[in-house]
């Protein structure tokens, strides 16, 4: 939990402005509701962590988020 607005609001708040449609967000968090999930899926965040999380997990999550946006060659 974020001071002010949660995770998805802020989410939702940065991608009101263009500039930021293609920046990728991780939620990392607690919360493992599977409506939750998919409800920041659909609000645009690239990722989703679990908390606990170890290192090699975070990084898997940013090289899978990267290596989607590099087109093929």
């Amino acid at each position: 939990m974020m001071p002010g607005m949660s995770g998805l609001e802020f989410l939702k708040e940065v991608n009101k402005d263009n500039k930021h449609k293609r920046t990728p967000f991780i939620m990392i968090t607690a919360e493992g509701l599977k409506d939750n999930i998919s409800e920041a899926y659909n609000a645009g965040v690239a990722g989703y962590v679990m908390k606990p999380y170890s290192f090699e997990s975070f990084k898997n999550e940013i090289a899978k988020i990267f290596s989607d946006q590099i087109p093929p060659k």
